[in-house]
């Protein structure tokens, strides 16, 4: 799923891999900037979300992650 996720280009949108997530029990971990990264990782048994994907931060600070 983290593949997915951060490849965009699943057959499907990426909120029903969300929701299968979800279903799955697979939960997703907060953004670590001691663990930056552009990419969806697994971390045991869940996903870390990255950094670029928050909306709070503008686009040239998540840039450099």
């Amino acid at each position: 799923m983290a593949a997915v996720l951060s490849n965009g280009k699943g057959f499907y949108h990426p909120l029903v891999y969300v929701l299968e997530c979800h279903r799955l029990k697979i939960k997703f971990l907060p953004p670590s900037l001691n663990e930056p990264g552009p990419l969806f990782m697994t971390d045991g048994e869940s996903i870390r979300v990255p950094i670029r994907t928050s909306k709070v931060l503008p686009s040239e600070p998540t840039n450099k992650f």
